[in-house]
């Protein structure tokens, strides 16, 4: 999907591994899928997880300024997933993505939204016992 792997800092709550179901973040970045910063921003993040034994539940924004060369025009990302583990032999994962890139020459009138979004499924088996000699299943 479209997620970012960014570089930055990030503060959470609660700041360490926790037994708490709610947990979040705020994160400042470089950008998407940058080292180094190629614009004159900084995107920022809000992250959350709901988690429990038999699911987890994560949500993303991100925001900011994400066209190369320019601070001109906003990329926004919201993010989410629901990951499925009601036994130990079975877990699934639904995810969305919705994002949005303003056009970097708003500033000369221009204010074309390009918008996408994304759905990912996915099941997988554990339960490896009846698998035959090829691996095969």
């Amino acid at each position: 999907m479209s997620t970012p792997y960014p570089t930055g800092i990030s503060a959470r709550a609660p700041p360490f591994p926790s037994r708490r179901p709610k947990r979040s973040a705020f994160q400042l970045v470089n950008g998407w899928n940058n080292v180094s910063k190629n614009n004159g921003g900084v995107t920022g993040a809000f992250t959350s997880a709901y988690v429990k034994p038999k699911y987890t539940w994560d949500l993303n924004y991100y925001v900011g300024p994400e066209n190369n060369n320019t601070a001109f025009g906003v990329r926004q990302l919201i993010d989410t997933t629901l990951l499925l583990t009601p036994n130990a032999k079975f877990n699934a994962y639904i995810n969305y993505d919705f994002g949005s890139n303003r056009d970097a020459r708003e500033n000369a009138g221009d204010n074309i939204l390009n918008t996408w979004q994304g759905v990912a499924l996915c099941r997988t088996r554990t339960d490896f016992s009846q698998a035959g000699p090829d691996g095969q299943v």
